[in-house]
Parts: C-alpha cells; structure tokens; sequence
C-alpha cells in the first residue's frame, strides 16, 4: 500500500513546474560558480567555496523534498498555524535581540552558524496561507476571507519590514499573484499595481501633477462609462466643482496654508456630498470612482510621509538611484552601474561563459 501510494503522489507532481524549477536551480548554480570562479586556482572541492555550499545545499533541499513528500496532507495542515505563529515569535525575537549584518537585523547566532528567521517565515506563511484557502466554505470575494488573508500575509511582512529587510519583505507581495489564481477578484490586482505606479508617480513628479493626471483618468472612466451628453454634464459637475472650490480657497486666501493642504481640505469636505449624490442617484459607477479618486489623493499625499519617515536612509537612497532622482556611482548605485557596465559591454551574446570582466576583476564586493 505505501508503495502504490507513494507513486500516485509522484503521478500526480505537476512535472512542468518542477523541472522549470529544477532549471533555475541549476541557472543559478552557475551564476553563482562564474560569480566566483578564479582562472588560477581553477575548480576545487573545498567547502570553503560558495558554489560547494550551495551545491550541498541543494542537494539536501531534494532530499528534504523527497522526505516532505511521504507525509499525508493532514499533517501539515495540523502544524500549520503551530508552525505560523512559531516563525512570527522567531521574527519577534530577532528584533528585539537579533544580531544586526549590513544594517538589517534580521539573523540569530548560534555558535559559528547564523539563522535569519524571515526564510523561514515564507515557508510559514505558505502552510497557513493554503490553510486558509482550504478551509470549508472559504471564498475570496468576500471581505471577511480578505482580511483574514491578508493579515496571514502581511503580519511577518511588517515584522521583517521593521528588522530593515525590506527587500525581504517585498517577496510577500508575490502572494497576490497566487491568490489572484486561487479567485482572488481581478480589480484588486490591478489596484495593487495602480497603487504601485502612483506610488513612484508621486516620488517623481509634482504632487499637483500627479493630482490633475489622477483628475483626468477619472474624468476618462467616467465618460468612457456613460457616453452620452448628460452624463459628461454630470462628469462636468462632478470634477468641475472639486476645481471651482479649490480656485475660490486660493483666490480669496480663505486658509493661510500651502495649494496642497488647501486640495486635501477641499477634498474632504467634498468627499460626502459626492458620495452621497451617487449613492442617492444610485450610480453605482460615479460612488466607485469618485472613492477611487479621493483615496488616490490620499496615497500620494501620504507618499512622502512614508518615504522620509518609514523607509531608512539606505533605502531612501537606493530608491532614489533607481529612479535616477539622484546619482551616487561610488556610493548606493555602485552595484547597478557594475550590472549596467556589465549588460553593456557583453552586448547581445556576451562575453561568455566565466568570461565577464566585472567579477574576473572583482568590481563588484558580494559578488557571489
């Protein structure tokens, strides 16, 4: 019996995703041996070397996977939650008393050997997702199943965001992707790009600018919704004050305060007249959008807060290099003009394989 059903186990592997896995595992096995191959000692087994280890390492990860695979299902759902709120008590703890490496502090030392909980947390939080998902009358459009999700993914996110791993954290985000699968509702997907987009829009430009691109979008949908004469009257309407109450703020210096204060004033006192006036009219599409528009105004506004204020200096930089705000080839964008020196010199087929002059001449420190 355990024979036969060892071999429906296997049967049933989605087999293209795990050789497509099984790929990128050897890709980046090399990546790593040509990151760190040196011409004059050549290949050697010592463990010493970073593509032994990882070779070691993947190697015991199959085992585990083989290992992983003759437990029932019941199991892991049993220790899931255990397993869950055990990785959020590890993240927790680091921390508070963690040791700090390269200005996150993110790993627990025990002897020679380092352990950084938030790996482990991915792995966590994928048990008690699909717990969650499997629960009986479970349904992603509802807003209780969201929020219940959503803290399941978020939680040890905020944890490992306030370790200052956020590159860490961002993997969560991928989540969206195999929720989107699992039913999640498409809107919301595309509120998290548009969110997304607005976020760099408003680190980029003007605020004001990003406030009349918003203004006009809306003013788009909503004739692109209703194509007819009175409803681009009511489009009209709608906007058309939001500008006229704002002109009078600052024609008649009614506030002593800055354009942008004045707009989010403007904005709040508007809010429940014309939410109000759509959910009345019952026009459902003009409620939707115009809490779209002000929430939007909201992100962007809160953008700098949480740009100056949450993120660190470090990572404050590094956005800003990305974005070409700011240049620093010597300081937080050495490592992406290497890459881009890289990518540049080795044109369209490269230079070849172990041939890249950017690690052969050590110009990028980690390189590994």
């Amino acid at each position: 019996m355990s024979v036969e059903r060892n071999v429906s186990i296997y049967k049933n592997y989605d087999w293209a995703t795990v050789w497509l896995y099984i790929i990128l595992i050897l890709v980046g096995w090399l990546n790593i041996y040509a990151a760190v191959y040196d011409a004059e000692v050549g290949f050697t087994l010592k463990l010493s070397n970073r593509y032994i280890m990882q070779f070691i390492w993947i190697a015991g990860a199959f085992i585990l996977v083989g290992l992983v695979s003759l437990f029932d299902t019941k199991f892991y759902m049993n220790i899931a939650f255990l397993g869950y709120f055990v990785v959020i008590g590890a993240l927790i703890f680091v921390l508070l008393f963690g040791d700090k490496v390269n200005g996150a502090r993110s790993w627990i030392a025990i002897g020679g050997f380092r352990l950084q909980p938030s790996e482990f947390a991915k792995f966590a939080t994928s048990l008690a997702l699909a717990e969650v998902l499997s629960s009986y009358n479970f349904r992603l459009t509802k807003w209780k199943s969201l929020l219940k999700i959503g803290f399941v993914v978020f939680a040890p996110a905020v944890f490992i965001i306030l370790q200052n791993d956020t590159g860490s954290a961002l993997v969560y985000t991928a989540f969206i992707f195999v929720l989107y699968r699992e039913g999640l509702p498409g809107y919301i997907l595309v509120l998290g790009i548009l969110s997304a987009v607005l976020f760099f829009m408003a680190l980029v430009f003007q605020l004001s600018s990003v406030f009349i691109v918003i203004i006009l979008l809306a003013f788009i949908v909503f004739f692109a919704i209703r194509r007819v004469f009175p409803e681009l009257l009511k489009a009209f309407v709608v906007f058309g004050s939001f500008f006229g109450v704002l002109f009078v703020l600052e024609f008649f210096n009614i506030f002593t305060t800055s354009l942008l204060l004045k707009t989010v004033i403007t904005m709040l006192a508007a809010a429940p007249i014309y939410l109000v006036w759509a959910y009345h009219k019952k026009l459902a599409y003009v409620f939707v959008l115009v809490t779209l528009v002000f929430f939007s105004f909201g992100l962007s506004y809160s953008v700098s807060y949480f740009f100056n204020n949450v993120l660190g200096l470090h990572q404050q930089k590094r956005i800003n290099v990305l974005l070409g705000i700011e240049k620093d080839l010597k300081g937080a964008g050495y490592n992406v003009h290497q890459s881009l020196v890289a990518i540049g010199s080795g044109g369209t087929t490269g230079k070849g394989f172990l041939q890249g002059t950017q690690t052969k001449f050590k110009f990028v420190p980690e390189q590994s």
